[in-house]
């Protein structure tokens, strides 16, 4: 190969990927949809699916079983503020948080029992994946669990003296149940790995109002709404790693492997993450945000506002998650002196476009794709200018 072509594929291969890196990262966009029943919302949870999701106010709880499409009134009986659902949204635990004990239901909300023995004050509500285990936060009346799907509870940091009675804010665990994380508004992190028998506090004294797991566990989200910023842990809570901006955050939820992520900022906007919480795109616009809710594969969104006297709104969300693309100049035979673009194969929906600038029009499908049954590649000839995107299929 002659230095001056070897060089013009190297600074083509750079630009094409400078282009990639801009606008198609594996990024996720988050396209909102309000419109859904007025209410001064709580809190909001959803199937693993994403398919049954629930929202609960001082007024009512309202259901949806077509993920966030349409609703209905669900119960009535109780002024609700916060719920929880099992992985496939039939059992629930429910509470209105102030001066009441916590409700539970295995009819998907249809019919609620009064739990006497649970605490009566509560924060924030986390389950297993099968309904049988349930984490209170109850503040200054510590962290309550049951192990029978909220017949029986047990004050699991008062008890012993270890932890003592805390504003706990929120409480998120592990699809088991096992591995439980909770916040104290003003204090630490608390980690327990045996369903919150024991406890180990973690990262500093804090503002925090959210948190939340992925499915194992392991990798865990906390927000600091001081202001302050958002923490990622890879390792169960022992260490954090300050993420995103300095602002007022509220709420986060996880998907399942805990590499997509939903934030709320309070008055502010909801942004995304597909990387874990290294980077962050902001979405929606200035509301009054509340809470926020993920399925288990983090492409179904919901998320609730509460601006007091004025309600708010339920929104929901598709995330578009675009594959990454990778571009290169391959030196080895038979595909020296060209450029191989390439993305992760099926990548369904997705079409491959080039274009001879960065204008908004003139682009066109690429002829030539192929893939290997790994990766989608195209391989041409550096013929001047070429920028290359994926954009949804029609």
């Amino acid at each position: 190969m002659k230095p001056r072509i070897q060089k013009t594929i190297i600074a083509l291969a750079l630009l094409v990927a400078a282009f990639n890196s801009q606008f198609s990262t594996a990024r996720a966009q988050a396209i909102w949809t309000s419109g859904f029943w007025s209410a001064q919302w709580g809190s909001i949870a959803c199937s693993a699916d994403g398919t049954k999701v629930y929202a609960a106010s001082p007024g009512e709880m309202v259901a949806s079983t077509d993920s966030g499409a349409t609703w209905a009134s669900r119960n009535t009986s109780q002024g609700w503020y916060f719920v929880n659902c099992s992985a496939d949204g039939t059992k629930l635990a429910a509470s209105c948080g102030d001066a009441t004990s916590v409700f539970t239901s295995t009819d998907s909300g249809t019919t609620f029992t009064l739990r006497s023995s649970s605490p009566t004050e509560v924060n924030s509500i986390a389950s297993s994946a099968d309904g049988t285990k349930l984490v209170v936060a109850a503040p200054y009346y510590d962290i309550y669990t049951s192990i029978d799907s909220g017949t029986n509870w047990v004050d699991q940091t008062g008890s012993d003296g270890q932890v003592g009675s805390l504003y706990f804010w929120s409480v998120a665990c592990s699809t088991n149940g096992t591995k439980i994380v909770a916040v104290v508004h003003g204090g630490w992190i608390y980690t327990s790995t045996d369903s919150g028998v024991t406890w180990t506090p973690r990262d500093s004294v804090r503002t925090w109002t959210a948190v939340a797991s992925s499915a194992d566990g392991t990798k865990l989200v906390a927000v600091d709404g001081a202001p302050g910023q958002i923490y990622t842990s890879t390792d169960s809570g022992t260490n954090w790693t300050p993420r995103a901006v300095t602002t007022n955050w509220t709420a986060v939820a996880s998907s399942a492997d805990g590499t997509k992520l939903v934030a709320a900022v309070h008055y502010g906007q909801l942004y995304t993450s597909t990387d874990s919480g290294t980077n962050w795109i902001a979405g929606d616009t200035n509301r009054a945000w509340r809470a926020v809710a993920c399925s288990a594969d983090g492409t179904k969104l919901f998320a609730v506002e509460n601006a007091g006297a004025s309600g708010g709104q339920i929104y929901v969300s598709g995330v578009l998650i675009v594959p990454k693309l990778t571009v290169f100049a391959p030196f080895a035979s038979p595909f020296s002196n060209n450029v191989a673009v390439t993305w992760p194969y099926p990548s369904t929906g997705w079409t491959l476009q080039q274009n001879t600038g960065l204008t908004p029009a003139g682009w066109s499908p690429s002829a030539g794709v192929t893939n290997n049954g790994h990766i989608n590649y195209l391989v041409t000839p550096p013929t001047g200018n070429m920028f290359f995107r994926l954009q949804p299929s029609p």
